[in-house]
């Protein structure tokens, strides 16, 4: 049988086993990996016999895996959960002294004070035979001997204090101070490190020194960029994360344990400025976008008029949010507005979901804001990929899992429960409970200080096609980077949707285009612009303009700024009428007309601009199907006419125009 296969049968058994380390932390022999290697080509109904097990490592891990095992030796079988092993009396006193003494002590402990005492020993014995002078007596040499004894004593109580302890419920010493990063309460940390202990945690997870172990090493877990809520739902579920896990689920735990537990976690390893925004995002609480005003009150005033404020309403605090008209018959309208507990969006079209409990579902009906018309909305089975894991009904499509994440702020997805409605200040700077706290560089998260991968992911986490990388999450498939957050590393929690070279797809163009609305990063970051640096807000202000999609100046003047005419970065031309062949003010001659054509599906007919930033010749439209700036514009004419014009631009490639 398969090792992969054989572990995962075994993993219920492994998940209880895995709490005999409850009782106290087992030091193995060697590494638990070694075992492993060597028992998962066993069977279930095998036997693992260890006739010299020693301590019994490979008796343990063959638990671990859920197989049966018989050990000899004199020394007891430390699997048995009756047995607390504890060190021989006569390295009890290094073991206490490790408690002590945080890092790395092993090899002072186990090489250092033994050779130290040898050394010692035979100092003892040889120097009264070679040297015999009077002054050489111990009684004429009394701060040795009081040195001496004071090493006799501390080895004497350390060895008792040792064997009246209980083995493995030391005290846990904090970690280094975090610069720039406040401390969590002692009582709080310490109530944390105990647990990490007592639920039997440290037995498999390696932290500060401890020995080689089976489970990842959380020595700098505040680094690794986990959220608490990413955290809290490893400890509650780990199946979720990851299907094979053999780590128990710790559903037992107090609300206030389970903070405690993963305060300390984020605790472990937090260093330097650039982490602790970070950490301080995993634990500080967000805020709504109202106590970013007090300080920010010009930008807020501009971000509470844009979309990004405005993506979900509720139409009873916002009566005009509903933008046709209701009581107007329509077939495909079933619904009024009493029925609607909010509306999505307002430039391309509108939608409207109903409230069941905690859960909000959409009704089959949109509005299409371009045409003024009503259209059916329903995502047909076979086009996003989560359409195979949800029946094909509205109703039983939450919006939870499908959407709320990218439409609020800090959305729960235990309580169903979100911070605040809508993409606010703390969706892209992180939680600001310590900033307000203590304002700050320091405290707050400013995408325009993270370098470009960082910075352009605080947009991609929402303007992308992916799933998570750990899916299903509670049981549920979810359609939006789950447990990220601002300053994390996006990859960790999310991938963008696989396409394949020369197939035209629901998502994509068959040269990897986007297909559809909400894929601005999947095109982005094949862009030269994203290879050179360029991040989103470069061109955008989410913060809110009188342009177009936010930008910082209109479209026909913004590129300009950076491609001007014979601008190293191009066009390699005396003006940019002779560089776009149209006439200055054209639609043809606005850089956007032929860098970003109008492609990407929002609804029916009406499209959205693609942002890989390519030119798109019709010969690829022969080639591969895919929309090219010509005929997107010049609908009257075939590509062929497209081709034969670009062939007449004497300053372009033919080569390029012909591909």
């Amino acid at each position: 049988m398969p090792g992969g296969l054989f572990v995962r049968q075994a993993r219920k058994a492994a998940a209880s086993l895995v709490r005999l380390n409850s009782l106290c932390p087992y030091f193995t022999m060697f590494p638990l990996k070694f075992p492993f290697k060597h028992l998962s080509r066993a069977s279930k109904e095998d036997w693992v016999l260890d006739p010299f097990c020693g301590r019994g490592t490979t008796n343990f891990a063959a638990r671990l895996l859920g197989l049966n095992s018989v050990s000899i030796d004199s020394s007891p079988d430390p699997p048995h959960i009756s047995y607390q092993p504890k060190a021989d009396w006569s390295f009890l006193f290094l073991c206490q002294g490790m408690k002590y003494a945080p890092g790395k002590p092993e090899p002072i402990g186990t090489a250092g004070i033994p050779i130290l005492l040898i050394l010692l020993i035979l100092l003892l014995i040889i120097r009264p035979v070679l040297d015999r002078r009077p002054e050489h007596n111990p009684i004429r040499r009394p701060i040795a001997m009081l040195c001496g004894l004071i090493l006799a004593g501390i080895i004497t109580t350390l060895t008792l204090l040792g064997a009246s302890s209980k083995p493995g419920m030391s005290e846990v010493s904090p970690p280094p101070a975090a610069t720039g990063k406040k401390q969590a309460a002692p009582s709080s940390f310490q109530a944390g490190a105990r647990l990490f202990q007592s639920q039997g945690c440290i037995a498999c997870h390696k932290v500060h020194g401890a020995e080689d172990t089976s489970g990842p090493d959380l020595s700098a877990e505040a680094n690794r960029g986990r959220s608490r809520d990413w955290l809290t739902a490893q400890i509650q579920n780990p199946k979720a994360h990851n299907p094979d896990s053999i780590m128990p689920a710790f559903t037992s735990l107090s609300k206030q344990d389970l903070n405690s537990l993963v305060g300390y976690l984020l605790s472990l390893g937090a260093k330097g400025p650039q982490n602790a925004s970070a950490a301080s995002a995993g634990s500080a609480p967000y805020l709504g976008s109202t106590a970013c005003r007090t300080c920010h009150s010009s930008i807020y005033e501009r971000w509470r008029k844009t979309r990004m404020a405005n993506v979900v309403r509720d139409p009873r605090e916002h009566p005009d949010a509903i933008i046709p008209d209701l009581p107007r018959p329509d077939p495909l309208v079933k619904f009024s507005k009493d029925d609607i507990a909010f509306v999505y969006g307002s430039k391309w079209k509108q939608r409207y979901f109903k409230k069941v409990g905690k859960d909000f579902f959409p009704f089959p009906a949109q509005w299409d804001v371009t045409h003024q018309m009503w259209r059916p909305y329903f995502v047909a089975n076979g086009t996003d990929w989560w359409t195979r894991f949800y029946p094909p009904d509205n109703f039983q499509r939450p919006t939870g899992p499908l959407c709320d994440g990218c439409h609020s702020v800090n959305y729960d997805i235990s309580t169903k429960t979100v911070t605040e409605w809508n993409v606010g200040c703390n969706k892209c700077h992180g939680p600001g409970g310590e900033h307000v706290k203590q304002p700050g560089r320091s405290s707050i998260v400013n995408p325009a200080r993270l370098d470009y991968v960082q910075a352009n992911n605080v947009c991609i986490q929402c303007h992308s096609q992916g799933q998570p990388l750990a899916n299903p999450i509670a049981g549920k498939y979810y359609d939006w980077p789950v447990g990220f957050h601002v300053g994390l590393k996006l990859s960790d929690f999310w991938k963008l949707e696989e396409h394949k070279l020369g197939e035209t797809s629901f998502t994509h163009f068959a040269d990897g285009t986007a297909h559809k609305n909400r894929m601005q990063g999947n095109d982005y970051v094949t862009s030269l612009m994203y290879t050179r640096g360029v991040a989103c807000f470069s061109c955008h202000d989410v913060h809110g303009t009188e342009n177009n999609a936010t930008l910082w100046k209109p479209a026909s003047v913004l590129c300009l700024d950076c491609h001007g005419p014979n601008s190293p970065n191009g066009p390699h031309a005396a003006t940019i009428e002779q560089h776009t062949h149209h006439k200055p003010g054209s639609s043809g001659s606005e850089c956007i007309g032929c860098h970003m054509p109008k492609i990407a599906q929002t609804i029916a007919d009406v499209n959205i601009r693609s942002h890989t930033f390519h030119f798109i010749t019709p010969a690829k439209t022969e080639a591969l199907k895919i929309p090219n700036a010509c005929n997107v514009c010049h609908t009257d004419k075939p590509t062929a006419w497209a081709t034969a014009a670009l062939k007449t631009w004497t300053d372009r490639s033919p080569w390029r125009m012909a591909e």
